[in-house]
C-alpha cells in the first residue's frame, strides 16, 4: 500500500540520499496532538502506534504544488521502535541550551543561563541533574558547586524521593529556563528591524509575541484549563498557587491562604502588558515586563526552599522514604535558585547549599540560617518581603516563620532600559539589565525542534536548525 507523504519532509529529499526524514502532521488538541507515540514510551509499555508508518511499504514524495500524480513512489523500511522519535524534548531543553540559550550563532548566552553557567560550569546542568536523580547515582558539577550524590543519600528502596527531584528539576530547572529563554528570544524579535519596503519583511511584532505565546505556554502547561483554575498543571504557574497556600500570598492583594497567587496574578498581568508593548514596537518597555516576570517566577522557589528547611529543621519524619521526598524536594529548589542567590553572594549561597544538599543531615538543617541568607538577597533577586510571604500553617505563621517587613507587594521597580549599556543583563535588582540591546537583524536565535521548524522554516534552511541525533535515531525512512 503506497502512502501519500502529506507530512512535512524535513531534511534527507535529495538524490542519492538514502535516507529521508518526515514530521507527523500534528493537531492543536493535547490529547491527539499526534497517534504515533513511541520513543521511550517502549519502557513502560505505553507506545501508541496507531498512527505511525508501517514498518515497511511506500511513500509518495509529492514536490510542492504538485498533485499527487507527479510524485516519486519508493520503497522504504525503519524500525518502528527506534526511529520514531520527537525532534523537541522536555530533555532536549537542557542538552540543547548551549545553542538556544543564545540570541544567535556565536553570541553570548542570555544573561540569565550565563548566571546559571558560572554557577555549575556547564550548560546542561538541569539534565545531569535530572538523570543523576533518575538512575540514583551523583552528579559531581565541574564548579564543585551544587553536587548531588543520590545514591549515598537515597537508601530505603523507594522511589518517592528520585522521582520529586526528577520532576521537580525537569519543572523548575529545565522549562523554568526555557520560559526566560523565549521571553529573550521575543526581545530579540522585537530588536530586530528590517525594511519595511522590502516585500519579504515579516510582522516583527507578531513574531515576538509568537515568542512571547511561547514563554505563556510552558508557564502554564496544558493542564491548568482555560481559566487557569483546574489546579492540576505541573508547571510554574501551578507551583506558584501551590505556594501561595502555603505562605499566604493568594488573591489579587497577596493575603489569602487560597486561590490564585498573587505572583500568577502580577505575572499574567507583566504578559498581557508586553504583548501589547510588543506589538507596538516598544522593546526596551517590554524588556521591564520581561525583567518583572522573571523575578517574580523566583519566589515560588523562594517559598519551596523555606517550606522544605522549616519541614527537615522542625517536622523531621520518622519514616526514611518521606524524609527523602522531603530532602529531595528542598535540595532540587535550592538547585533551581542557587545560581541566583550566588550571583548576589557567594557566602550565602553556600550556607544554603549546606543546609539543604542531598545528603545533609536534617538534625543539622538551620531554618532560621536559611530564611536569614534567603532575606538578604531579596532585594538584589528583584523580589520583596511581601510577595514571599511567611510559612502559615492554615491558622498562623509558624514558629520563626513569620513574613520579613522590607519592600512592597510590587516588588523593586524595573530599570529604565533605555538608559542601561547594552552589555548589561538579567534579572535581579540594582545590577539588572538588557542581555540582547545591541543584537541586529542578523541575530536569529538557534532553536532545535518542531517548534523552531514551524517558525523559521520560510526564513532559513530547516537542515541548518534541526540536526539529526547520533546513531541515526533521526532516520524515519530508510529508501530501499
Amino acid at each position: 500500500l503506497g502512502i501519500l507523504v502529506d507530512e512535512s519532509v524535513t531534511w534527507g529529499a535529495n538524490p542519492g540520499n538514502v535516507t529521508i526524514h518526515v514530521q507527523y502532521v500534528t493537531s492543536t488538541n493535547q490529547k491527539t496532538y499526534s497517534d504515533c507515540q513511541s520513543g521511550g514510551l517502549w519502557t513502560f509499555s505505553e507506545a501508541n502506534l496507531n498512527g505511525c508508518y508501517n514498518d515497511q511499504g511506500h511513500v509518495t514524495l509529492v514536490p510542492p504544488g504538485e498533485s499527487a500524480n507527479r510524485g516519486d513512489k519508493l520503497a522504504y523500511k525503519y524500525d518502528i521502535r527506534q526511529d520514531n522519535w520527537n525532534l523537541r524534548t522536555l530533555q532536549s531543553l537542557s542538552t540543547n541550551a548551549d545553542t538556544s540559550m543564545r540570541p544567535c550563532p556565536g553570541c553570548p548566552f542570555y544573561a540569565d543561563f550565563q548566571t546559571f553557567v558560572n554557577y555549575y560550569e556547564t550548560t546542561e546542568y538541569a539534565d545531569s541533574w535530572i538523570m543523576a536523580a533518575a538512575l540514583n547515582r551523583s552528579v559531581a558539577f565541574p564548579s564543585g558547586r551544587g553536587n548531588a550524590n543520590f545514591g549515598a543519600a537515597f537508601t530505603s528502596g523507594s522511589k518517592l524521593g528520585l522521582a520529586e527531584a526528577v520532576k521537580k528539576g525537569t519543572a523548575y530547572m529545565s522549562v523554568f529556563m526555557q520560559i526566560i529563554r523565549d521571553l529573550e528570544d521575543a526581545m530579540t524579535d522585537c530588536d530586530n528591524k528590517c525594511d519595511p519596503d522590502d516585500l519579504s519583511c515579516q510582522d516583527i511584532g507578531a513574531e515576538a509575541v509568537h515568542s512571547l505565546d511561547a514563554a505563556v505556554a510552558l508557564y502554564a502547561g496544558s493542564l491548568e484549563g482555560t481559566d487557569g483554575t483546574e489546579n492540576s498543571g505541573v508547571m510554574p504557574y501551578a507551583l506558584a498557587n501551590r505556594r501561595a497556600a502555603d505562605f499566604r500570598t493568594g488573591g489579587p492583594q497577596g493575603e489569602r491562604s487560597s486561590g490564585t497567587a498573587h505572583v500568577n496574578y502580577e505575572v499574567i498581568k507583566e504578559f498581557k502588558h508586553a504583548q501589547t508593548r510588543l506589538l507596538a514596537d516598544e522593546c526596551n518597555l517590554a524588556r521591564q515586563n520581561k525583567w518583572r516576570i522573571v523575578n517574580l517566577m523566583k519566589v515560588p522557589l523562594v517559598q519551596g526552599v523555606l517550606r522544605y528547611a522549616y519541614m527537615r529543621d522542625f517536622n523531621n519524619p520518622s519514616d526514611a522514604p518521606t524524609r527523602e521526598k522531603e530532602q529531595a524536594e528542598g535540595a532540587t529548589f535550592a538547585a533551581a535558585l542557587l545560581p541566583f542567590v550566588h550571583k548576589c553572594d557567594t557566602a550565602d549561597a553556600t550556607l544554603i547549599y549546606n543546609n539543604m544538599r542531598i545528603g545533609s543531615d536534617a538534625n543539622k538543617v538551620v531554618f532560621a540560617d536559611v530564611k536569614a541568607a534567603l532575606e538578604r538577597n531579596y532585594g538584589c533577586m528583584g523580589i520583596s518581603c511581601p510577595l514571599v510571604g511567611g510559612f502559615h500553617n492554615g491558622q498562623d505563621y509558624e514558629l520563626g516563620a513569620t513574613p520579613c517587613t522590607e519592600g512592597t507587594l510590587q516588588g523593586p521597580a524595573a530599570p529604565d532600559f533605555s538608559q542601561l549599556p547594552s552589555s548589561s543583563g538579567g534579572s535581579g535588582g540594582g545590577n539588572a539589565g538588557v542581555a540582547v540591546g545591541w543584537i541586529l537583524a542578523v541575530c536569529l536565535a538557534g532553536v532545535v525542534g518542531f517548534m523552531a521548524y514551524r517558525r523559521f522554516g520560510k526564513r532559513k534552511n530547516i537542515a541548518d536548525v534541526m540536526k539529526p541525533p547520533a546513531n541515526n535515531l533521526a532516520a524515519v525512512s530508510e529508501i530501499a
